[in-house]
C-alpha cells in the first residue's frame, strides 16, 4: 500500500492516454477478439487511473496550500486537461459493436446508457473545459490569500470562522461583519471571476447543443429519468411544506437565545451558552473515535478507515495556508483509496463535516472493493450524498463518545441543521436556476437576484450589514456557486433518504450496518430511481416523503 506521502507527483502524458485510447477504439472497430479488446482496455483503465490519482493528487496540494502559485498553476493545467480528456470516440465505437454486449456484462447497464447519453458532453468545446478548470484555480487563490479585519487585527479565514460563531454575541457580530466586510471589498473581482465562469460554461453548453448549462449539467449528472421539470417540483414542495418548520424553528430558537432580535449574526447558534463541543478539540480525539465507531459498526468499515489512517489519506489538521471552509473527499483509482481532507478548527460542525466525509469514504472504498472500473467506484449524483448525510445521523447514536456532557446538544444541533439544509440548498436551486437562464446578467443583478429571497428561505431573520450584501458579501462566502454548479440539491434529496436508513439503524444496528453497506456497494450500477427501489426507500420527490420529513423533523426538534 502506497502512503500518501510516498507519491511522487508526475505530470500525466494526455498525448499517451489518447494513445491508449485509440488503441482500443481500433480493437474493437476492427472486430478483434473480446479478449484482446480487454486486455487493451485493461492498460487504458490502469493508465488512466494513473492519471487522475496524478491529477487529484495535484488538487488536493492546491487546498493544502492554497497560497502556492506554481501548484495553482499546475492544477488548473492538470485539472483543464483531465476535463477535456474523453472517450467519445472509444464509446462510440461500443455501442455500435458487439462488444456492447459484453462491456455490459462486465460493466452493468446503467453504466453503458451514462456513456450513451454522455456523448453528448465532450463533442466540441475542449478549451472552454480547459478555461472552466482555470478560473476555478484562481477562484481558490483569491479565497486562500484573504484576510479579515477584525478589531484592527488581520485574521485569516479559519480564524474567522472559529470567531463567528463563539457564544459570546459581541464576539461573534464582529466576526461576521468581518467576514461580510472582507468579502464585500473582494466583491468586484469575485463577481468579475463569477461572472467569467457562468458565461465559459453557457458557452461549453451551447457548444455541445445544449439551450443553457442547466440542461448541461443535469446530463453531466446522470439525471436522465428526470430533470429539471422533477427538480424544480421538489423545491416547490418544499418550500410550501418544510419552510413553515423552518419559520418555527427559528422563533424557537431566538426564543431559547432570549434574543429580542433574531438577526443574521445569530443563525447557526443553538445554545446561549454556545454550540456543543466536543470532550477534546484535538484532531486525534477525533479520528481515535471516528475509528471506535466504525470499528463498533463493523470489522469491515473499521479496516476500512484505520488503513486510510495508517497509511496518511488523511489530511484534517488545521493551517493557515489551507482552503477554509470546504472539506471534501476523493478517490485515488491507482491507489485504490480514498482521501479526505479537511482544515479542523475543533468545532462540533468540524467534527460533523468530518463524520459526513467519512461516509463518503466508506461507500467508495466499498465501491473499489467490489468493482474493477473506476466509473463504477462513485454514485450516480442525486444518491452520493445519502452515505454521507446517514452516517452524519447515525453518528448521533454515538454523540456521548464524542460530546459527553454536550451529547444532547450535538443531537439537537444535526436536526436542526437537516431542517436549514432542505431547504437552504433549495435556495442554491433558485438561484443557480437564474443565473444559468441568464449568462449575460450583470454582477449586481446576480447579486440583487441572491439577497431577494432572504426573506422567504430565511423567515424571522434579521439581516445585517445590508450595505454589504449589497456588494456581494453573501453570495461570493460560498464556493458552492463557483465549484458545484447543480450539485447542492443533492443534499436536500439526500437528507429525506438519510433520515430513513439512520432510523433503521437506531431501531437495529446490525441490519441499519448492512442497509448502509448495501448501498455503498452500488456503486455507479444504478440509476437514482433504481437504487431508491433497490433499497427499499421511498422517492424524495413524493410530496408525502417531503411531509412525513418535515412531521418527523417537527416532532424531534419539538417544535
Amino acid at each position: 500500500m502506497e502512503r500518501f506521502d510516498e507519491i511522487r507527483y508526475e505530470r500525466p502524458d494526455f498525448e499517451l492516454l489518447k494513445e491508449k485510447t485509440k488503441a482500443v477504439e481500433d480493437a474493437v472497430k476492427a472486430g478483434a477478439l473480446f479478449e484482446e479488446i480487454d486486455k487493451l482496455n485493461g492498460e487504458l483503465q490502469s493508465y488512466g487511473n494513473h492519471c487522475l490519482s496524478m491529477a487529484t493528487y495535484m488538487y488536493i496540494q492546491s487546498f493544502i496550500d492554497g497560497t502556492n502559485e506554481e501548484v495553482a498553476a499546475e492544477t488548473a493545467n492538470v485539472m483543464g486537461q483531465l476535463a477535456a480528456a474523453n472517450s467519445v470516440s472509444l464509446n462510440e465505437a461500443i455501442l455500435a459493436s458487439p462488444y456492447r454486449a459484453h462491456f455490459e456484462e462486465a460493466n452493468g447497464k446503467f453504466l453503458l446508457e451514462s456513456m450513451e447519453k454522455k456523448q453528448a458532453l465532450f463533442r466540441d468545446g475542449e478549451e472552454y473545459a480547459i478555461k472552466e478548470q482555470e478560473i476555478i484555480a484562481q477562484i481558490h487563490k483569491l479565497a486562500s490569500e484573504m484576510e479579515f479585519d477584525y478589531n484592527g487585527e488581520k485574521v485569516s479565514a479559519s480564524k474567522i470562522g472559529t470567531l463567528k460563531n463563539s457564544a459570546d454575541r459581541e464576539v461573534r457580530k464582529a466576526a461576521r461583519h468581518a467576514e461580510r466586510a472582507g468579502f464585500a471589498e473582494n466583491g468586484e473581482a469575485f463577481g468579475s471571476l463569477l461572472d467569467e465562469l457562468i458565461k465559459t460554461r453557457h458557452k461549453l453548453a451551447t457548444a455541445n447543443g445544449f439551450s443553457n448549462y442547466l440542461e448541461y449539467a443535469d446530463t453531466e449528472k446522470d439525471r436522465f429519468s428526470y430533470g429539471e421539470t422533477e427538480l424544480r417540483e421538489f423545491v416547490g414542495n418544499v418550500k410550501k411544506i418544510i419552510l413553515p418548520i423552518v419559520e418555527k424553528s427559528n422563533k424557537a430558537l431566538q426564543k431559547r437565545l432570549g434574543l429580542a432580535h433574531y438577526t443574521s449574526d445569530d443563525t447557526d447558534i443553538y445554545f446561549t451558552d454556545g454550540n456543543a463541543m466536543p470532550i477534546s478539540p484535538d484532531i486525534d480525539f477525533a479520528v481515535d473515535n471516528i475509528q471506535k465507531m466504525y470499528d463498533d459498526m463493523s470489522p469491515r468499515l473499521g479496516d476500512a478507515f484505520r488503513r486510510m489512517r495508517e497509511n496518511g489519506y488523511l489530511k484534517l489538521e488545521y493551517s493557515d495556508k489551507k482552503v477554509t471552509g470546504i472539506a471534501f473527499s476523493v478517490p485515488m483509482p491507482e491507489q485504490k483509496i480514498p482521501f479526505i481532507y479537511a482544515n479542523y478548527l475543533g468545532s462540533g460542525s468540524d467534527l460533523n463535516d468530518i463524520i459526513h466525509e467519512t461516509g463518503h469514504t466508506m461507500q467508495i472504498q466499498l465501491s473499489m472493493d467490489k468493482y474493477e472500473n473506476q466509473e463504477l467506484h462513485s454514485q450516480v449524483q442525486d444518491l452520493k450524498e445519502v452515505p454521507s448525510k446517514t452516517m452524519e445521523l447515525i453518528s448521533l447514536e454515538y454523540a456521548d463518545m464524542f460530546f459527553g456532557k454536550d451529547a444532547e446538544k450535538h443531537r439537537k444541533s444535526v436536526l436542526a441543521g437537516f431542517l436549514d439544509d432542505i431547504t437552504g440548498f433549495c435556495r442554491w436551486f433558485d438561484f443557480e436556476t437564474f443565473i444559468y437562464e441568464n449568462p449575460d446578467a450583470s454582477a449586481q443583478e446576480r447579486i440583487d437576484k441572491y439577497n431577494e429571497p432572504f426573506a422567504l428561505y430565511l423567515p424571522g431573520v434579521e439581516m445585517m450589514d445590508q450595505d454589504l450584501l449589497s456588494k456581494g458579501a453573501a453570495l461570493y462566502r460560498g464556493f458552492n456557486i463557483f465549484g458545484m454548479p447543480r450539485y447542492t440539491i443533492t443534499y436536500s434529496l439526500c437528507n429525506l433518504s438519510a433520515i430513513y436508513l439512520a432510523n433503521e439503524f437506531k431501531k437495529d444496528k446490525k441490519k441499519g450496518t448492512e442497509l448502509f453497506i448495501k448501498l455503498g456497494e452500488i456503486g455507479k450500477t444504478m440509476d437514482y430511481n433504481e437504487a431508491i427501489a433497490y433499497m427499499g426507500l421511498k422517492s424524495s420527490f413524493s410530496e408525502d416523503v417531503i411531509r412525513e420529513i418535515g412531521e418527523y423533523l417537527e416532532t424531534e426538534l419539538e417544535l
